[in-house]
C-alpha cells in the first residue's frame, strides 16, 4: 500500500476497488477522487461483474449502453449438449 500512488494509478485504483473492494472502499474513494473522476474511470473497464455494471449505472446515473465491458461482452463457450 505505501508504494501505490493513488493520483498517479487513479484508473487502477478505482478498477481494483469497483470490482473487488467493499462498502466502505467504495466510500473512500468516492470522497477521495470524486464521482467525476470515477464515471470518467470505470466506463472504460473491459470486464466488470453484471451486478458492478448496474450498481455503478444506478449510482453514478450512467446509461448501461456506455460501459465497455457492457458493449464488448466476452465470448463464453459452453460444452455442446449430445
Amino acid at each position: 500500500m505505501d508504494s501505490v500512488d493513488f493520483d498517479k494509478h487513479a484508473s487502477y485504483v478505482i478498477e481494483k476497488v469497483v470490482t473487488r473492494g467493499q462498502f466502505n472502499d467504495w466510500q473512500e474513494i468516492k470522497r477521495y477522487y470524486g464521482l467525476d473522476r470515477i464515471k470518467s474511470s470505470v466506463v472504460g473497464i473491459k470486464a466488470m461483474p453484471s451486478r458492478v455494471t448496474g450498481f455503478l449505472s444506478l449510482v453514478l446515473d450512467i446509461p448501461l449502453e456506455s460501459f465497455r465491458c457492457y458493449r464488448n461482452k466476452p465470448l463464453r463457450l459452453r460444452h455442446w449438449i449430445y
